[in-house]
């Protein structure tokens, strides 16, 4: 086993979280507005609809739409897999899924399932 570049390093990062910081303006900022689409897993901004002819995109201005990370996954026994064999421990063809996790990865990756997974 190789040693880490700097000592006390872990070799795995373990319950990492990342964030993500966007400053997207559609047209003019002030009239900026911003959603989120859970199934999705994505954040947008749009222009505010009561403002009648934005000044840079007219009046069919564009929405903006970006994608997170996928959040952690986890098996939990008796949650998200009935635990069939005992273990503690999901076993893929042994244990029954109770529970999927998606990935939603855009319109050319598709959708990747987990089964007896949650986020």
């Amino acid at each position: 086993m190789s040693e880490p570049a700097i000592a006390g390093e872990p070799d795995q990062l373990d319950d990492v979280f990342f964030g993500v910081w966007a400053d997207p303006d559609v047209g003019d900022a002030v009239d900026d507005l911003v959603g989120v689409d859970v199934p999705r897993n994505a954040g947008y901004t749009y222009n505010d609809p009561s403002v009648a002819n934005e000044p840079v995109w007219g009046p069919n201005p564009p929405v903006f739409m970006i994608d997170f990370f996928s959040g952690p996954v986890q098996y939990i026994p008796g949650e998200t897999f009935e635990d069939v064999d005992g273990d503690g421990e999901y076993t893929d063809g042994v244990d029954t899924p109770l529970d999927t996790a998606y990935s939603i990865r855009g319109q050319v990756i598709g959708v990747v399932e987990y089964p007896a997974l949650k986020t």
